[in-house]
């Protein structure tokens, strides 16, 4: 009969070393307070609770500094994070739509810059002159060092035919990560004009659902660095969830625009405060300089008249 192996010391340091990391993780995730985030919107709740669901606008997507949003959390007026879980909205939700983006003209290409990759589903050009057909090619990369990849291919157009005018103005993407954007217009077309059309970009629609206890107004943080995951599985937050039926959940709302806060510039530099006891040694050494050279020329004198 075989003896149960008995752990090495070395192997229960590396077990205690693992447990510990494990435990360390939520904590860390939780310790979070808003001061540590860049933008803020208090939340106006309706409905049932205790638990709440947020579908978040794209303002809160792009002020976000992770494409997962690790780094959102949900704050009670105590300053204490709130359990919650992100998930993709269930069913034929509509994407969510940006307002227009800055974009600069690339010689014959236009190029657009977003403030993170996101999985872009759908982007919308503006086509405001009549009579234009342009076909085009849409090019996207995840980040300033990655090469262009294809994206979409589509004839861009604002037309009249048999009296109704026809408008095509959106292409459809595959919804990989894409932080920038390059439009390349067919010079077969009559293209977009000189400057930059206006683009908004759409993503999958996201919702959070928080226990939303505690004193409120309850607020909406998000945009930090070095954040680690928050969300927890949807059964874990609601024990005894059955996914084929959902629960009923109150409703939360963003009460007014997301406040963005930009850290003030640094004061200017104050200035040095006079050295005046150094100025001081300076005079002294120059006066004793002075009254040496006065003497040396009072002994030459005193020399040439004898």
């Amino acid at each position: 009969m075989t003896r149960p192996s008995v752990p090495t010391t070395s192997a229960r340091v590396l077990r205690s070393l693992v447990l510990g990391l494990a435990l360390a993780a939520p904590s860390a995730a939780w310790a979070a307070t808003p001061a540590e985030f860049a933008a803020h919107a208090p939340l106006q709740l309706s409905g049932d609770g205790p638990f709440h669901r947020l579908e978040l606008p794209m303002s809160v997507r792009l002020a976000a500094h992770t494409a997962d949003l690790r780094d959102l959390r949900i704050f009670n007026a105590d300053g204490e994070a709130l359990p919650h879980t992100i998930r993709d909205i269930p069913g034929s939700a509509a994407p969510v739509w940006s307002d227009p983006l800055p974009g600069a003209a690339d010689g014959p290409d236009y190029l657009w810059t977003l403030p993170l990759a996101l999985p872009l589903v759908q982007v919308r050009v503006a086509v405001d002159q009549p009579d234009t057909l342009a076909p085009v090619t849409l090019l996207g990369r995840a980040d300033t060092s990655s090469t262009w990849t294809l994206l979409a291919r589509g004839v861009l157009h604002r037309l009249v035919v048999d009296g109704r005018e026809q408008v095509q103005e959106e292409l459809d993407l595959p919804g990989r990560p894409t932080r920038g954007l390059k439009l390349q217009i067919d010079d077969r077309g009559v293209g977009l004009g000189a400057a930059p059309p206006s683009l908004t970009v759409a993503v999958p629609a996201v919702e959070v659902v928080f226990l939303a206890r505690g004193r409120g107004p309850h607020t909406l943080a998000v945009g930090a660095d070095g954040m680690a995951p928050a969300s927890l599985p949807l059964t874990t937050l609601i024990p005894g969830h059955a996914p084929a039926q959902p629960p009923k959940f109150g409703v939360a709302t963003l009460d007014g625009a997301l406040q963005v806060h930009v850290p003030p510039p640094p004061p200017p530099a104050a200035p040095e405060p006079f050295a005046w006891k150094q100025a001081l040694l300076w005079s002294v050494l120059g006066l004793a300089v002075l009254l040496l050279a006065a003497m040396a020329i009072s002994l030459l004198r005193s020399l040439r008249k004898s």
